[in-house]
């Protein structure tokens, strides 16, 4: 099967899937993003001065991500038709109104062309023809993009859009790649952590690395700075969601102190990153490493999965220590461990839910959660999935820090 022939057949099953699943997340997004075409330009200020506007709860993402999603507003509203914004502000159980298949395809369209153009660069990392292949087969017909892109539909496929350009462009042209990790940083802060790396990894000259990191944090920060003094960017964005959840796991050592494992763990990969050879595997290498801790040793999001996921089939390709049976029981651990851990959720749109358009009726059914109680426990049926991903993740991250010839 040619690369054309595998995109092609792609297409054809994330458009038939998108209509008939629906997450509300994204539609929260575009009900806040549509503002913007109003003229509100701080959206945490608006929606804690404005109460009846924030019918679907405050503006959590970074400020990038409100100007991005509300430049995209007045296309989506097009191809959505009529009754589209009226919809936006309803309920997440709004899923009988007519016209919903086009809604939910109109929200999901411009991701999943994202998520194409990521297939397009990652495509690149492979000079083999058999590896683009392979490569492209599991992009986009693995578990976790299916999930997350096509069932789901988020905003997180531009940030990870943003990182996997930068490292194309890391070696060739280091400011252009700072910038896009800065930007992605603006829409999700997870970047944010990647570039010390690219700055250490690509540059040896202090003068030259403090450039990168200056521009990278700058254009972070130009999106930024602006709403510093708004205190409901701080509660809703700044203070919540990551940058909390970084500093929860950890060890107590008694008398009120804890050490925290995540930011613990990703210093001691730095100091490894910085005695390895700075190539474009080994870059991409590390990118795992960081992003793949930050989510398995979290409470995490579904679509935090797409973070690693990149990087993840970029190792299971390209490494020639991973053994054919490594390599199979690596991909069971880490979209079996996933999905059963996201499932398990006690959310009803993370599983019965996506259906709902299809029939209403699964909103009023228990959550798989709640199923598994009757018999089991399921927080420990959970933990036990959740520990699989990380054993897996933790396994090859050894890997990664070990191997030479990335």
């Amino acid at each position: 099967m040619t690369n054309r022939k595998i995109v092609a057949l792609a297409a054809f099953a994330y458009v038939f899937l998108a209509p008939f699943f629906f997450h509300p997340d994204l539609k929260v997004i575009f009900y806040q993003a549509q503002f913007l075409t109003k003229g509100v330009i701080n959206i945490y200020q608006f929606l804690e001065a404005n109460p009846q506007n924030a019918l679907l709860g405050p503006f959590v993402y970074p400020p990038l991500a409100y100007f991005f999603v509300g430049v995209l507003f007045p296309i989506v509203n097009f191809i959505a038709g009529p009754g589209f914004t009226q919809w936006l502000a309803m309920g997440n159980d709004a899923v009988t109104v007519p016209h919903i298949f086009r809604y939910i395809f109109a929200l999901k369209l411009p991701f999943i062309l994202f998520h194409f153009m990521s297939g397009f660069y990652l495509s690149r990392w492979f000079v083999e023809t058999k590896k683009q292949r392979n490569f492209l087969l599991l992009w986009f017909f693995n578990p976790i993009s299916l999930y997350v892109v096509a069932l789901m539909g988020q905003i997180d496929v531009v940030a990870v859009f943003l990182t996997i350009v930068a490292i194309e462009f890391a070696h060739k042209k280091p400011t252009l790649s700072a910038a896009l990790l800065g930007l992605g940083a603006a829409i999700k802060t997870y970047p944010l952590l990647l570039i010390p790396f690219l700055a250490f990894g690509v540059e040896k000259s202090w003068q030259k690395r403090l450039k990168l990191l200056l521009i990278a944090m700058g254009s972070y920060l130009v999106f930024v700075v602006p709403y510093l003094t708004t205190p409901a960017f701080y509660s809703d964005t700044l203070t919540s969601g990551l940058s909390q959840r970084l500093l929860l796991t950890g060890v107590n050592i008694g008398y009120g102190e804890t050490l925290v494992l995540v930011p613990l763990l990703i210093i001691l990969v730095f100091i490894a990153f910085l005695k390895s050879v700075s190539s474009k595997g080994k870059l991409i290498g590390y990118f795992f490493v960081v992003t793949s801790l930050v989510v398995v040793l979290t409470h995490f999001h579904p679509q935090w999965g797409m973070w690693y996921l990149p990087f993840f089939l970029f190792l299971l390709i390209k490494m020639q220590s991973l053994s054919t049976d490594q390599k199979w029981l690596l991909g069971f651990l880490f979209f079996i461990g996933f999905l059963a851990t996201v499932v398990l959720y006690n959310d009803l749109f993370l599983s019965l839910g996506l259906v709902s358009p299809i029939d209403s009726g699964v909103l009023f059914l228990s959550t798989p959660s709640a199923i598994v109680q009757k018999f089991f426990e399921s927080l420990i049926i959970q933990s036990l999935f959740h520990s699989a991903l990380a054993s897996g993740v933790f396994w090859l991250s050894y890997k990664v820090l070990s191997d030479k010839n990335i």
